[in-house]
């Protein structure tokens, strides 16, 4: 896109920055409009078009000029031509202006070039870096801090899309009112948009078809994605209906006749695919705003051995900022414990699977970042639009603008589900959970004797103020962690943990008034077979393990006794573990 020139600032770069040839000092030099954002991406871009065309204009002009050149097809649409309006303070983070020669480096010969134009140095002077109409001290100051290698500048800040397509498992067999014409649709208007959207990666989250042994539907899911071979790259989230021998099987021989690691290893956006020699499980990179990105595509459920190869695979890229596609959301527990929470450079987890349309959660990893993990899944509307779902990313920001659109009816949902604007972590691989550690809630310290409210647990880190195995919470209430916290009808209405799982920990700071016995009175209800639970103070075990029985439904309480324990005074470390799960926790009196 040519922009024209307006009355502003203007940076002065040397031209054999772009021509590539030597030096040649004259009065002429490609001048790159300083917009309010400090970004000269589309002028910078578009030099290098006409770098690539032949073609350079070359004088000195007015804006009046500059619009009539710009305007001349002569230039073949190329609007960086040369306009010297005024000159200011260069940007040196951004283009190495103190590179005199062009040889990529500000060194010792850039210099002596400044040197030997020391003093007064008429507009435009390139030795003359801070645009003050001298050659001066001032002006070394700016090159020895420019010193060194030049990196040319990042100009890519267009705003980018990542697209999903959820299931399409229906389409592909003409179930619930689909047909194979809306998965084609999909990809028409993916590729159709790649331009518009500035779309860099397209991801299809899995179950591409319906019952992977019959051919006829993967011949239709071959005919849609590949619309897209050619146009932008993308990746396949091999689901459980995809498999060959059963719908939840693990077959993935047909799955890779259609679409094998060979299709796509070709191509440099590929990095590779695993088991060795297929494209069950696969990983791509694409580059966008100035980033490195990598997209993981997970078979549904990976096994032990795949998250093996995931966990290798981030360990070995861990400058590249990661997208993970699982066909279930949020993306396996197992996968997320063992493998995603350990690398902060994970930022954003998409899937589908699940036919409740839409979700948003976001899990903690172990550096205590964010990871929001996304579900789109559009198989049992009926009737259905081919919905689709595109994330916009701002380049230099954390926000992304989540959109949903009907490929097939035409129309965009707009509620707070389906179109919301989410931030997402960059992490650096700081431990802030460790620094953080495990805080008391609140005020401080629960005071003991007294009531300790089950909700009111330490504030941290999955693994360093509780352990929860999924690290959501599932009762959603209250606070926005990983415990599960859901509204306790007991006797007056509050709040009790819940969904309690084997090997489970919540940790709480407590300050007991003074040292001596005390009996507990646990507030429990269970709709389980029977349950065990312990209590540890600073690590040591109080009152060995507590059973508790069935209560008949979760919310039906009853009061469970354990008459003594020895509480010594002051502060402490108070940890509810579990051994075996399946209750809810309302409360513990101390007295």
């Amino acid at each position: 896109m040519c922009t024209s020139v307006k009355a502003s600032p203007f940076l002065l770069i040397p031209r054999s920055r772009f021509l590539g040839g030597p030096a040649e000092y004259r009065p002429f030099t490609i001048a790159l409009e300083l917009h309010q954002n400090r970004h000269i991406r589309s002028a910078y871009l578009n030099v290098l078009r006409c770098r690539n065309a032949g073609v350079m204009f070359w004088g000195v002009s007015t804006e009046n000029s500059w619009r009539a050149a710009y305007m001349n097809p002569f230039h073949h649409g190329c609007c960086a031509v040369l306009a010297l309006v005024a000159a200011s303070t260069p940007l040196l983070g951004d283009v190495c202006t103190a590179d005199f020669d062009g040889d990529g480096e500000v060194d010792g010969a850039d210099l002596t070039t400044l040197l030997a134009r020391w003093g007064t140095c008429p507009s435009p002077c390139e030795s003359d870096l801070d645009g003050n109409g001298v050659t001066d001290g001032a002006d070394i100051t700016l090159l020895l801090s420019a010193w060194g290698e030049c990196e040319a500048p990042c100009l890519d800040t267009e705003p980018f899309t990542y697209v999903v397509i959820p299931d399409t498992q229906y389409m592909t067999s003409y179930s619930t009112g689909q047909i194979p014409e809306m998965f084609y649709r999909q990809t028409e208007w993916i590729a159709q948009n790649v331009e518009n959207l500035n779309i860099r990666f397209v991801s299809h989250l899995g179950d591409i078809v319906d019952l992977g042994w019959i051919n006829a539907q993967w011949n239709i899911a071959n005919q849609a994605m590949t619309t897209l071979d050619g146009v932008v790259p993308y990746g396949l989230t091999f689901g459980n209906h995809d498999a060959d021998d059963a719908v939840w099987g693990r077959s993935d021989i047909v799955y890779n006749q259609y679409f094998p690691r060979d299709r796509y290893a070709g191509n440099a956006w590929y990095g590779d695919g695993y088991p060795a020699g297929k494209n069950t499980n696969s990983y791509q990179y694409f580059e966008a705003g100035c980033e490195q990105y990598l997209v993981m595509h997970l078979q549904w459920d990976p096994p032990a051995d795949v998250r093996a190869w995931a966990d290798g695979v981030l360990a070995a890229n861990p400058e590249q900022r990661v997208i993970i596609s699982t066909h279930e959301s949020p993306g396996n527990y197992v996968l997320w414990n063992e493998v995603l929470t350990k690398h902060d450079n994970v930022f954003l987890i998409v899937s589908g699977h699940e036919g409740s349309r839409e979700r948003y959660l976001e899990l903690t990893n172990d550096f205590g970042n964010r990871v929001p993990s996304i579900l789109t899944d559009y198989q049992w509307d009926n009737p259905n639009h081919g919905m689709l779902r595109y994330y916009t990313f701002e380049p230099g920001s954390n926000a992304v603008t989540a959109t949903t659109y009907a490929t097939w009816s035409d129309f965009y949902e707009e509620d707070a589900s389906s179109a919301f604007t989410f931030s997402v972590p960059f992490g650096d691989g700081t431990n802030a959970c460790a620094d953080q550690g495990s805080e008391p809630y609140g005020n401080g310290a629960i005071q003991l004797p007294g009531r300790l409210e089950a909700e009111y647990y330490d504030v941290g880190c999955n693994g360093y103020a509780y352990s929860d195995l999924d690290n959501i919470n599932e009762g959603g209430q209250f606070r926005n962690d990983g415990v599960d916290v859901e509204i306790a009808y007991d006797d007056v209405q509050g709040y009790n943990i819940g969904w309690l799982r084997d090997g489970e920990w919540i940790n709480y700071t407590i300050e007991v008034a003074e040292s001596r016995s005390y009996a507990l009175d646990l507030r429990v209800a269970s709709a389980g077979n029977g349950s065990i639970m312990r209590l540890t103070i600073d690590g040591t075990d109080l009152a060995g393990p507590i059973a508790i029985d069935p209560t008949g439904t979760w919310q039906s309480w009853t009061t469970l006794t354990v008459p003594e324990v020895f509480l010594n005074e002051g502060v402490h470390e108070l940890r509810l573990e579990i051994d075996d799960g399946d209750f809810n926790l309302n409360y513990i009196d101390v007295q």
